[in-house]
């Protein structure tokens, strides 16, 4: 009996295989496509100075995003998956959580848990949100809601602070998901080689170049010397650091898989193409490493040497010890071809002494960031807010705005608390455990390597982050996310394998224990597909929406800058530019930011209706009369009796009081989403007056969180100085000079008509510059001079002041001798006393012997007493210590002309 279907059935089986195998094909090139998108996607971070920008955040989310969907199309259903590493992405959800959390209102029992933010809001929102409340009810019919605190001190601060971290955990889980075999792993760290060595090779022609452009044509523009693609030279090292790393962790890959194929055990050639691009692209970061003058990657790769080192001794042959010692050699070889870049080292090396280290300006912000978490603990002030959680703390005068803690450990507590410090406690024990549990188990070659490339990274990270903020760059946070996912991934898949392969298989099951068995296999397929990809697709789309509403306050704020105020200002203009921030605010009502902007061209649009209203009673008035200071100012000069009336003026009519109205309300809104912005406080003093508020009570907090502008500082002083307030005056214009000089002129001007001379030098030239006491005594002279002044003896000069000021000068001990023995020499130059001035000028050329302005006075002195042999010697000197200053050669032939006369 014939049997028609088998044909049938084979051509159907033919076709079946035919169509798997076209669908494994489109699976596999889908795959490579996602694994594209995320290293490509990891590179574009690093080049695009480090994913610091919210634009370029948001399009890593978009990509990873694209990737997430493919891979969750492209991988079979029954395909077997290493295991996950659910510590890493547990910790990872909780820090996610815990920062959410604290960007909420404080329920209600949470003021003992939460008691720093809620210290924070009663001492910077309450008061101020009462006054402006009130003010805006003497001036309208509004009624404002109480403001409920939050977790945080600076919500906006947070949710931008929160995008990186929702990035990263999909950064981890992809690679977890698209990474799972040798193969694919080797390309991956191929593709870190890769980019590692053109971020070195991009950081040395920098050095040696002397650039300062983060990419060629685009200005660096931050006051912090740049590396590579990377504003912070630190956050350049690092990210170049497990490049490095491994480098060396495929070298060891390649031999073990040569020696495991090939089974002998004399050395094979390293002369290979794959070992000497990997050797060359090694020496070439490590290079790198050290042009990039970065002090923590220079400890952080000695310390994980040292370690790895005594974990595993037997895995140090002499080829790597032949490595270690050649690249150096080379580093050293390529600093020398480069004076540039070797005069740069060895100024960095000095840096590492410990009169360097001790006189660091890290100390002194640590004890201010230790104070803000002892004060926020255990909650912490909230993610991302430790610039502005430290400036209540900041009692001393700073040049720079620490945004950052310069510490990891410390800004972990500082923002979030016992949680936050927990959490990290635990993932780097889980960490350091793999990795070391692998090492001590020595099942291969392979997970040895792997071991060792785990404590590397662990010591990278660790070491860096107790001296800066390198994980705080967002790329860098996704390289070290996705370094630690794939060497946990590794290492827990070599452990599942061999656990695998010692459980013993029963011959028999019962019906009951298969099904259970295989519904829990199904279980866990699920939870650990699909619970985690949906977990990290919604971390995705957090992040988009929060990049979306930070790239439009981006774009809005640079549209809206008040860099200069003009006579041309337009009512028109102020309304468009007013309309563009109500559409920003209501598409992203969390930034504290948009609602000031929009408050400053509130009172910009008070201004132009102020000048309407007074050009309608026929009484103009000029445009920068109207500016809220020089109101502040005419105010101030009326007198009591008359000051009431005129303050009513301000207000006299409804559209002079609505952008009042308006300016509040935004600032109370601002102070609610950031109550720490110093501009907001400033903001509303300039206008207390006018709308009824208590002026000093705004300035004590404006004062108290502007210790490190010195713009801010300047201006407090000003307001001070209108008020008549000379203690404060004094105080803020103290501090305003010890960062800057640039109102110097101004200060002294103003401080000259309130304060006598010797007052001035007291309390404002001896604290921030003595050189200009002289100036105090001699009137007609300039403060322009960029060596200081220098005093001519034809010039008025009061002698009693002189002595007054020369005694003072004596016992003032915080004033550096150098500097002191200089005002002292033109003191006395100006009292025609130059024995005493040469005297002088000889003392601060001992104290500072490489400056050169002193000696080349110095030697001018010597040159007019007659004494021309110590002249000669002096300006010799001079000329071998500072070969390019012309001066010198001027004053040899004099000294030589002079000694010729004589005899």
């Amino acid at each position: 009996m014939l049997r028609v279907e088998e044909p049938s059935r084979s051509v159907k089986a033919q076709v079946s295989k035919a169509e798997s195998g076209s669908d494994s094909l489109a699976c596999f090139c889908l795959v490579q496509f996602a694994r594209a998108i995320v290293l490509g996607s990891l590179a574009y971070a690093a080049w695009r100075n480090g994913a610091m920008q919210s634009d370029t955040l948001l399009h890593l989310s978009v990509a990873l995003g694209l990737a997430l969907f493919i891979s969750l199309i492209a991988q079979p259903k029954n395909s077997d998956v290493t295991p996950i590493p659910r510590v890493l992405f547990y910790v990872s959800l909780a820090w996610i959580l815990y920062a959410a959390i604290q960007m909420m209102p404080i329920p209600w029992g949470g003021s003992l848990f939460f008691h720093g933010p809620i210290d924070a809001h009663e001492t910077f929102v309450a008061p101020a949100a009462a006054e402006l409340s009130s003010a805006i009810s003497r001036l309208s019919d509004a009624v404002l809601p109480e403001i409920v605190p939050r977790a945080t001190v600076a919500l906006d601060e947070s949710r931008r602070a929160l995008v990186p971290f929702l990035i990263g955990l999909a950064y981890a889980f992809l690679t977890w998901r698209l990474f799972q075999t040798s193969q694919s792993r080797r390309v991956l760290l191929w593709a870190l080689v890769a980019n590692c060595t053109l971020l070195s090779m991009w950081g040395i022609l920098q050095r040696a170049g002397g650039s300062v452009d983060i990419l060629p044509g685009m200005e660096h523009q931050v006051s912090s010397l740049p590396f590579s693609s990377f504003v912070y030279k630190n956050a350049g090292a690092a990210a170049i650091l497990p490049g490095a790393a491994a480098a060396v962790l495929l070298l060891a890959l390649k031999r073990v898989t040569t020696r495991s194929h090939y089974r002998y055990t004399r050395s094979e050639s390293w002369l290979t193409p794959y070992r000497v691009t990997l050797i060359l692209c090694f020496t070439v970061i490590v290079t790198g490493i050290g042009v990039s003058l970065s002090r923590g990657a220079w400890a952080a790769a000695l310390v994980s040497c040292v370690i790895i080192a005594m974990a595993h001794r037997p895995s140090v042959s002499k080829k790597m010890i032949s490595i270690a010692v050649a690249v150096p050699v080379c580093f050293l070889t390529i600093s020398w071809i480069a004076q540039d870049v070797n005069d740069s080292v060895q100024q960095r090396v000095s840096d590492l002494s410990l009169d360097v280290i001790s006189t660091d300006s890290r100390w002194e912000h640590w004890k201010d960031g230790l104070q803000t978490a002892k004060a926020h603990f255990p909650s912490g002030s909230g993610l991302g807010t430790y610039g502005y959680a430290t400036l209540p703390f900041q009692d001393q005068t700073h040049p720079t705005w620490y945004r950052e803690a310069h510490n990891q450990f410390l800004e972990i507590v500082t923002e979030s608390g016992i949680i936050g410090l927990s959490l990290l406690a635990i993932l780097m024990f889980w960490f350091v455990k793999t990795c070391f549990g692998a090492l001590r188990s020595e099942r291969s070659g392979n997970t040895v390597a792997w071991a060792l490339f785990g404590i590397a990274i662990f010591c990278f990270a660790t070491v860096q982050s107790l001296a800066d903020f390198v994980l705080t760059i967002p790329s860098n946070l996704f390289l070290y996310a996705i370094l630690v996912s794939v060497v946990a991934g590794e290492l827990m898949s070599h452990r599942a394998a061999s656990s695998h392969s010692l459980v013993k298989r029963p011959h028999e099951h019962s019906t009951s224990t298969t099904g259970f068995a295989q519904f829990k296999s199904h279980l866990i397929r699920w939870r650990g597909r699909y619970s985690w990809t949906i977990a990290s697709a919604a971390c995705l789309m957090w992040a988009v929406l929060i990049g979306t509403d930070q790239v439009l306050t981006r774009s809005v704020t640079d549209e809206t800058k008040i860099t200069e105020l003009e006579d041309s200002a337009r009512p028109e203009s102020t309304e468009d530019v007013l309309q563009r921030l109500d559409q920003a605010i209501a598409a992203n009502p969390y930034s504290a930011l948009l609602y000031e902007r929009r408050a400053a061209w509130r009172i910009l649009q008070y201004r132009c209706n102020l000048v309407d209203e007074a050009t309608q009673r026929d009484q103009p008035i000029d445009w920068n009369a109207t500016e809220p200071l020089n109101i502040l100012n005419f105010i101030a000069a009326v007198p009591e009796a008359y000051r009431a009336a005129l303050l009513n003026e301000f207000v006299s009519v409804k559209r002079l009081r609505e952008p009042l109205v308006a300016t509040m309300k935004d600032l109370r809104q601002s102070l609610e989403l950031n109550p720490l912005r110093p501009t907001i406080h400033f903001r509303a003093t300039t206008i207390a007056s006018i709308t009824g508020m208590q002026m000093n009570s705004w300035l004590d907090r404006s004062a108290r969180l502007s210790n490190n502008d010195v713009d801010k500082l300047f201006r407090n002083g000003f307001v001070a100085y209108i008020e008549r307030d000379d203690v404060r005056m004094v105080d803020q214009w103290t501090r305003s000079l010890s960062i800057d000089h640039r109102h110097l002129e101004t200060i002294f001007k103003l401080a000259q008509t309130r304060l006598t001379p010797i007052q001035i030098a007291q309390e404002l030239a001896l604290p921030t510059r003595p050189d200009l006491l002289i100036r105090l005594a001699q009137p007609t002279m300039s403060l322009d001079g960029t060596d200081g002044p220098s005093a001519d003896p034809d010039s008025l000069i009061d002698p009693d002041l002189a002595h007054q000021l020369i005694d003072q000068l004596n016992h003032a001990s915080e004033v550096p001798d150098d500097l002191r023995y200089s005002v002292l020499a033109q003191f006395s130059e100006a009292l025609s006393d130059k024995p005493s001035a040469a005297n002088y000028w000889k003392k601060a050329v001992a104290a500072k012997p490489r400056l050169a302005k002193y000696r080349i006075r110095y030697t001018e002195t010597l040159l007019s007493l007659g004494r021309y042999q110590e002249a000669v010697d002096q300006a010799i000197l001079g000329r071998k210590l500072h070969p390019q200053e012309n001066r010198f050669d001027r004053l040899t032939d004099a000294a030589r002309m002079g000694i010729t006369k004589q005899q």
